[in-house]
């Protein structure tokens, strides 16, 4: 992959991004510190402060990956503590608003669910892309006041090794750029959690989701 297809795909981002500082507030990022939330901080920043949201229970990698960067990069960082307890809530929340989805997609929904649940009346950037995301929750989102730049319509080609070609490009620190993808709901450790929930009360994820 070459430059071209770092700056195509720069291209784009930025022409999906063109409209959101128009009013001159900052504008939120669902933020996991992966190369996907890093690349849409660092467009977001050129144009507006920006808020980087991250969610996750205490310890979590992408609060622990957030910590790390907001010491070297222009960035708001609001961090997001999630208890067990809240996670099986808006898990639960989601279970029975989306009762065709899977436990993987319900577990993944749930960091997004908290920055609503905390801002229910901002629009949200998101950083969901394939293959970390599900279409369908990715949709649900959209209806929600989320924007998705990489997945609206037609979604935006972002292999990891495109991704990495673009955040050369901008200049992003290596040391940010070779944090390894993970699921929203490993990376905000939700999932942990609420197995842990789970073999404390001696329940599947999917009755303890679904009681």
């Amino acid at each position: 992959m070459g430059a071209h297809g770092a700056e195509g795909l720069l291209r784009d981002l930025e022409a999906r991004l063109a409209g959101i500082a128009a009013d001159g507030e900052p504008v939120r990022l669902a933020f996991s510190g992966g190369i996907a939330s890093l690349l849409l901080a660092a467009l977001i920043r050129k144009r507006a402060d920006v808020d980087c949201i991250v969610v996750g229970i205490r310890g979590a990698p992408d609060l622990r990956t957030a910590a790390d960067e907001r010491l070297y990069l222009d960035y708001g960082v609001t961090e997001v503590c999630l208890s067990p307890g809240r996670a099986l809530a808006l898990g639960r929340g989601l279970a029975r608003r989306f009762p065709s989805w899977s436990v993987p997609e319900i577990l993944d929904a749930v960091p997004l669910e908290a920055v609503r649940a905390r801002l229910p009346d901002v629009s949200i950037v998101a950083g969901l892309r394939g293959p970390l995301a599900s279409r369908r929750t990715a949709a649900a989102f959209f209806d929600r006041g989320f924007s998705c730049p990489f997945l609206a319509p037609p979604a935006i080609r972002a292999d990891r090794s495109r991704l990495v070609q673009a955040a050369r490009a901008l200049a992003l620190p290596q040391a940010f750029v070779r944090t390894p993808p993970r699921r929203p709901a490993i990376g905000s450790g939700v999932a942990a959690a609420l197995r842990a929930v789970g073999r404390e009360k001696n329940l599947t994820m999917a009755r303890l989701l679904r009681p």
